[in-house]
């Protein structure tokens, strides 16, 4: 190849069409521009201002975050944030969802938190099936509602509306929920869960009935096997409706193999 053809060829491929680059960013300006301008202005007309706030789930409720919605723009509003607000100011709320209904409504869908359980630290407070403290703490815990310890080591500094994700917490709650499925147990009620240890733990089952509220029954139960434990003890409270007094314990963490403890009685001479 001769020199000046060398010389043709660079210069060729020293040839860089830019048009479709230029002619791309300018689209990429233009377009930019004008959401820019259409966001101004959404900004600036009035019918885009909030004038209506929906509260649907829970009567009689005006939380200071929301009442704050009229007069502004519907697009600058934070829902997110005011969804964090309302469960702040009323930790016994679950705000399910947060709509934008244009031109200028706000939705909220609300629900009450239904305690589900106590969780005993320095004191008693209730628990929802979601594990967020929903009630301030109390000395004293009621009967209605099954008692979990073993968490104070994990658990310090309890705060009112937060939700705790902790292993045993939740297999816990899981528990509770599998027993409240089970028609065999519906005659019977949990008093307490220890949930102390790792991978194991323990459940008192008491009867509904207050004339036999103290006699209570020592269920040991693995995490893993939390509906195996609770269909396996529903079949065996069936057959032996005496378990609650004449058992010690029932330990069902092989629910393949329950193993049970009478209890000790006196032999009469």
């Amino acid at each position: 190849m001769t020199m000046k053809n060398m010389k043709k060829v660079s210069r060729k491929r020293s040839k860089i069409n830019f048009r479709p680059l230029i002619v791309f960013v300018l689209m990429a300006l233009v377009i930019a521009g004008t959401f820019g301008v259409l966001r101004i202005l959404i900004g600036r007309w009035n019918v885009f201002n909030i004038t209506r706030v929906t509260i649907e789930g829970v009567n009689d409720l005006s939380p200071q975050p929301i009442r704050k919605l009229i007069g502004q723009n519907i697009f600058s509003a934070d829902l997110r944030l005011l969804k964090e607000q309302l469960q702040e100011e009323f930790p016994d709320i679950e705000c399910v969802s947060a709509q934008r209904r244009l031109p200028s409504e706000v939705f909220f869908q609300l629900r009450r938190r239904v305690p589900v359980a106590y969780v005993k630290l320095l004191r008693f407070y209730t628990i929802d099936v979601s594990s967020t403290l929903i009630m301030y703490p109390s000395d004293f815990a009621s009967a209605d509602l099954p008692v979990i310890t073993g968490l104070s080591d994990k658990i310090q500094r309890p705060k009112i509306g937060t939700s705790y994700n902790i292993a045993q917490l939740e297999g816990a709650l899981a528990l509770i929920n599998e027993k409240n499925k089970n028609s065999f147990l519906n005659k019977y009620r949990i008093a307490k869960i220890d949930v102390s240890r790792f991978n194991e733990g323990s459940f008192f089952l008491a009867e509904n009935s207050p004339a036999l509220a103290n006699q209570q029954l020592e269920i040991k139960f693995d995490y893993r096997y939390i509906k195996e434990t609770i269909k396996v003890l529903g079949m065996i409270l069936q057959k032996r409706r005496d378990a609650l007094v004449k058992m010690e314990y029932i330990d069902i963490k092989n629910p393949n193999s329950p193993v049970f403890l009478e209890k000790k009685t006196d032999k009469v001479n």
